[in-house]
């Protein structure tokens, strides 16, 4: 009797209102929350944060006339409220994704309020939908799920016109202008639309069983809703044109190869969506777990798997505690109908911004967002296949408990990932600036790859101009990054010195040339960040490719100070990191290039009382140079047989080094050139 007692108050409990609401936050801050403090900006992030440190709205719009000029709405209402400040923009992306599908949520459940279970859990799995891995990118996709809240706004509203009709007017004119607010902010979720006329026919269902009457009444409701759609196309096929002598990066697919093979067309077409489909259908879910990524000594992974079978056993509790699916056959293949044609339908109309386009989810690094259309259709077939398999609700819930678990599992993964990565850039553009206080307007950073991932070779010189240029102006920008094996040959010409270098996107230019550059070269957990000099040239570690740049890479572009206390990375990445070994090494060879020896052998002697060393011999060659010009020739010996004990082939190198310090050799006297003989010596200089 107790424990009837206790459970019939326990399922009473699980039953209030706000019950799934706390659960869905719950698992969304689980996955995408507990690392928030630690996560920062990537890929097209770069991109808005650089034209809000631009401090022009008519630069804002002037960017983004080329495809998307009514998205900027979004940056210049939240900008000045959230800045440049990684965490707000973070936490602001997750509660628009929470209240987009605690919109949908509550949409749906007016509709089908005998449906908690299925609704439940269509919502959890669309919190952690496992084709789509970029919510960290939270200012880009920002967007996005705005015009998803307002989408699912609009839906709500459209609802409450129903259940209260005195209030039809105004609710209508709101839910109007939600659905053309959307839209127009991005075109990801205008095939969406046709999710309200279905929902009305299933409102009114019950009230108009005839369903001709019904489908003039659905009609005569969903009229208003055909206006802002209209304004929409008319405004992207009619109004809108791409700034003149510029493609439009979001165009439809041409009509002219429709007319020449439309056969060809059709088929190439169909195969896209077909291949879409099976992966948004089966591939995604069973992707969340691959045997290669199974690291039985990773903390993340730990932590995934565990956190997602706690909500799996959470939620499963929680949904498992609604009703019973009817005992009504007829209800339960009506339900069954309804979210097959309306999942369906869902599906192909939230895909077809994306095919008309010719693209794919499945192609491309970044393609993976053009799965946030169709994830509600997609997402609902799933559930109703698994309810067919599942005929008693413990197998129902623990296969959907399942695909929630290694979902939430790959998603907390994945943002561990981008974590991992801002330490990255934190680390790279920390570094950079200590060995880079300044430099001279035109100067073009030259790198044969991207310095770490998640980034764009675009995301690299937007950050480096909002950091050193805060009085930059768009048509001259005083910086700009080239990855030289996708510029080589264009906007490079050549790996020679004395060639232009011009660089232009959207409304944003730059001018430089081979002669005004420097060669910053990364490779993440190996060394610190260096700027390669022609010296280099026989650098270990550095490809044939590196070593030409390194010819061309001029010093002479690098201020020795700078005074403008904007010119910082903190406003961005936070306070100034520790000072370990990088730091001593950054300036120490900062130091070296103006000559000036007596702060090398400072910092060369903090850094040794603090027992920092170097990864790699390259970073003990400043303080090679520092102490031999110093006249402490001991310790440059010293310091040159570490660096060769340390890293391979550095024989060429350091052999370099002190031939260069000839002049000096000659004026120090017995010492040094006794040891220079050793150095020749031992490294067998030629």
């Amino acid at each position: 009797m107790i424990s009837q007692l206790w459970k019939k108050r326990l399922f009473d409990w699980l039953a209030k209102p706000w019950v799934f609401p706390m659960l869905l936050a719950a698992v969304m801050v689980l996955v995408y929350g507990l690392q928030i403090g630690s996560l920062g900006f990537y890929w097209d992030d770069w991109e808005d944060i650089f034209l809000y440190h631009l401090n022009s709205p008519v630069e804002f719009l002037k960017y983004f006339l080329y495809d998307r000029p009514t998205t900027i709405w979004v940056y210049l209402v939240f900008f000045p409220l959230f800045g440049d400040n990684p965490i707000l923009w973070q936490s602001f992306n997750l509660v628009l994704r929470y209240l987009s599908l605690l919109g949908l949520w509550w949409t749906f459940l007016q509709v089908w309020p005998r449906r908690r279970y299925e609704i439940g859990w269509l919502a959890l799995l669309l919190a952690v939908f496992p084709a789509f891995f970029q919510q960290t990118i939270a200012v880009t996709y920002s967007r996005h799920f705005a015009a998803l809240t307002l989408f699912s706004a609009s839906l709500m509203l459209t609802v409450l016109s129903v259940r209260r009709r005195r209030w039809y007017v105004p609710l209508t004119l709101l839910a109007a202008v939600a659905s053309f607010a959307q839209m127009m902010t991005i075109e990801y979720f205008v095939g969406l639309e046709i999710i309200r006329p279905y929902l009305l026919w299933v409102v009114f269902r019950d009230e108009t069983p005839d369903r001709r009457k019904r489908f003039v009444r659905v009609i005569q409701w969903w009229l208003p809703y055909l206006f802002p759609l209209a304004g929409f196309i008319a405004w992207r096929f009619l109004i809108f044109k791409p700034v003149p002598g510029a493609d439009d990066p979001n165009g439809v697919i041409n009509l002219t190869l429709f007319k020449k093979d439309p056969a060809g067309m059709i088929v190439h077409l169909a195969q896209n969506i077909l291949q879409d489909f099976l992966y948004l259908l089966i591939f995604a879910w069973s992707n969340t777990i691959q045997p290669g990524q199974i690291d039985l000594a990773s903390k993340a992974a730990w932590f995934g798997w565990i956190m997602g079978a706690i909500a799996a056993v959470t939620a499963a509790v929680v949904l498992g505690s609604k009703e019973s699916p009817t005992d009504n056959n007829a209800d339960d293949r009506l339900f069954l109908i309804d979210w097959l044609l309306l999942g369906g339908l869902a599906l192909m109309a939230g895909g077809l911004p994306v095919w008309i386009t010719d693209r794919q989810i499945i192609v491309g690094q970044w393609s993976d967002r053009f799965s946030l259309g169709p994830m509600i259709g997609i997402t609902m077939i799933v559930i109703i296949l698994v309810s067919r398999l599942g005929y008693r609700r413990l197998q129902q819930s623990t296969i959907l408990g399942l695909l929630l678990a290694l979902s939430i599992s790959s998603q907390i993964r994945e943002v561990n990932r981008y974590r991992l990565n801002w330490d990255i850039q934190r680390e790279y553009y920390w570094q950079f600036y200590w060995r880079v206080p300044g430099m001279k307007p035109g100067t073009a950073l030259f790198g044969t790859k991207m310095p770490f991932g998640l980034i764009a070779d675009y995301s690299v010189s937007y950050a480096i101009n909002a950091i050193y240029a805060p009085d930059m102006d768009a048509k001259h920008l005083p910086y700009w990054f080239f990855s030289s094996m996708r510029a080589y040959g264009n906007d490079i010409p050549d790996f020679v010195s004395g060639l232009p270098v011009k660089y232009s996107i959207r409304n944003l230019n730059f001018t430089g040339s081979t002669s005004t550059g420097i060669v910053p070269n990364y490779k993440a957990g190996e060394a610190c960040v260096r700027i390669l000099k022609p010296e280099d040239e026989f650098s270990p570690f550095l490809s044939s490719m590196e070593a030409k740049l390194a010819k061309i890479s001029n010093l002479d572009q690098i201020l020795k100070e700078n005074n403008d206390p904007r010119v910082t990375p903190a406003g961005i990445f936070g306070p100034e990191p520790e000072h370990e070994w990088c730091y001593y090494y950054q300036k120490a060879d900062l130091a070296a290039q103006f000559e000036e020896w007596d702060t090398v052998v400072d910092l060369g002697n903090e850094a040794a009382s603090k027992s920092f060393t170097p990864a790699v011999g390259m970073e003990y060659e400043p303080f090679i140079i520092g102490y031999a010009c110093h006249g402490d020739w001991k310790t440059a010996y010293e310091l040159t047989l570490k660096a060769a004990a340390l890293t391979d082939n550095m024989e060429k190198s350091l052999c370099g080094d002190w031939a260069r310090l000839e002049p000096a050799i000659q004026q120090g006297g017995t010492e040094a050139r006794e040891i220079s003989n050793k150095v020749k010596t031992g490294l067998q200089c030629q």
